[in-house]
């Protein structure tokens, strides 16, 4: 092989070298590694890159057609207004009303290794097993709002370009009421802290109240309640470990009051 060029043919039939071939070993192989733009990508999938190759005293040319046969399609990426949050495999919302919540699915975010056009695919299901004979609805928009009842559903969103299919991406939302919030809140986490027993006994039976309040419907009274719980956490003096970890998942609850659709997603 004497030389060789990668060349891009423009609109008017001419060709444009785009790299000449540098790493070859005569007779046996040419390669070239570059990094190219989108606009490069596009014309390579569009079929206008060719190779020109001298060789023995003549000159050859080829058509450099992509091998898609292992092709990676698009990386599907949820995120949560307003916080911008990355849903990992499940997220929680909180109904600020204790039967349903407005909730945002944001798709936006998601990439294509070509820099291509994406569509996209969700099917909402009303339980956790992504059943198909429990599907709610089906769209395609990158964004998705619905208005989801106090429950359980699996959602799943496939990506794909002209090109390939991404990966599906399945996750679960668990739509729950304040009350519920702020018992699994509770359970899950005070109950078993390691709070010295005499203000964990105050905290617990100020975020009791809380949702005693929230599960009556009496959503002002809770909301009153939460923000006492979060002056005696601020009065206790806890290290700031301890006290974010104590005042983010009431804080959540009180978001929800304020912006409605909010969504928090647990990693």
């Amino acid at each position: 092989m004497e030389d060789a060029w990668i060349l891009e043919r423009e609109t008017d039939g001419s060709f444009t070298p785009v790299i000449e071939v540098t790493n070859s070993v005569p007779s046996v192989f040419l390669g070239q590694s570059l990094t190219l733009t989108t606009n490069q990508v596009h014309s390579l999938i569009a079929g206008n890159w060719y190779v020109e190759v001298d060789f023995d005293g003549s000159n050859y040319m080829g058509n450099l057609v992509p091998n898609y046969a292992y092709a990676i399609g698009p990386s599907p990426v949820v995120t949560i207004p307003p916080d911008d949050q990355n849903i990992i495999w499940s997220a929680t919302v909180i109904s600020p009303n204790n039967r349903t919540a407005k909730v945002i699915f944001d798709a936006s975010n998601s990439t294509d290794p070509f820099y291509l056009p994406m569509q996209y695919y969700w099917t909402i299901y009303t339980n956790m097993f992504f059943d198909p004979s429990a599907i709610m609805f089906t769209n395609t928009g990158v964004v998705v709002t619905n208005v989801l009842e106090v429950g359980v559903y699996s959602i799943g969103l496939q990506v794909n370009d002209s090109i390939a299919n991404g990966l599906p991406f399945e996750f679960v939302v668990q739509v729950v009421t304040p009350g519920q919030a702020v018992d699994s809140f509770i359970s899950d986490y005070l109950q078993t802290s390691t709070v010295p027993n005499n203000k964990k006994r105050i905290l617990i039976n100020t975020l009791s109240i809380a949702a005693a309040f929230f599960n009556r419907g009496q959503m002002a009274r809770g909301v009153a309640k939460l923000e006492e719980y979060k002056r005696m956490v601020r009065a206790f003096h806890f290290d700031s470990t301890e006290r974010s970890t104590l005042l983010q998942p009431v804080q959540d609850i009180l978001d929800a009051f304020k912006v409605p659709e909010r969504f928090k997603s647990f990693r």
